[in-house]
């Protein structure tokens, strides 16, 4: 093996994602539907944004299955979390609800709105609704709201993740082009 001058790895620097809030940059967009099509799934990513660094956040230590202890007593800087990418629990779209469905499209509006997206009313004062677009959301500031989720892996593990589990409007927040979002990834 050949030796590299000076390069290490300190475990201190190895932060895993603490559950909480955080500026991110809206940095995936990936349509799909449900297995009977009647509803429409949009499945975002979220890239961790500098302005996330100056956060304090307790230190966490993962076990292998992914669950997590947290040192609430240890606060610890936010910067090595910056440029990470989490993934949202996606947000729900049902173009055609029955009947009194239209209840299912609530947090659809809701989660929409937190990008600075409005809907127009009809002159009965229901809410006219549009398709999420990848242009709609790409590179929009938003707070994130991380939490670990438990799932049953598929050799019936009982497992752990963080996940974004809401979003709210970051007012402070620049938009970002692609470019920009992309600045830190590597080229390959």
């Amino acid at each position: 093996m050949k030796e590299a001058d000076g390069v290490g790895y300190d475990p201190k620097e190895d932060q895993a994602i603490s559950p909480g809030l955080y500026r991110a940059h809206c940095s995936k967009f990936e349509a799909g539907q449900s297995k009977d099509k009647a509803s429409h799934v949009y499945n975002l990513s979220f890239k961790i944004a500098k302005e996330s660094a100056k956060l304090k956040i307790p230190r966490v230590e993962t076990a292998e299955s992914g669950k997590m202890t947290i040192f609430e007593d240890e606060m610890i800087s936010a910067k090595s979390l910056v440029g990470r990418v989490i993934r949202g629990q996606g947000i729900w779209y049902t173009p055609n609800p029955q009947k009194g469905d239209s209840w299912r499209n609530r947090e659809y509006i809701q989660d929409v709105a937190t990008f600075g997206i409005e809907f127009s009313q009809d002159a009965e004062g229901r809410i006219l609704l549009a398709q999420l677009e990848d242009d709609d959301v790409i590179g929009k500031p938003v707070l994130i709201n991380i939490a670990e989720i438990e799932y049953q892996s598929r050799s019936k593990e009982t497992r752990y993740t963080v996940n974004v589990v809401s979003i709210e409007p970051w007012p402070e927040g620049k938009v970002l082009t692609a470019e920009q979002l992309n600045e830190d990834d590597l080229p390959f």
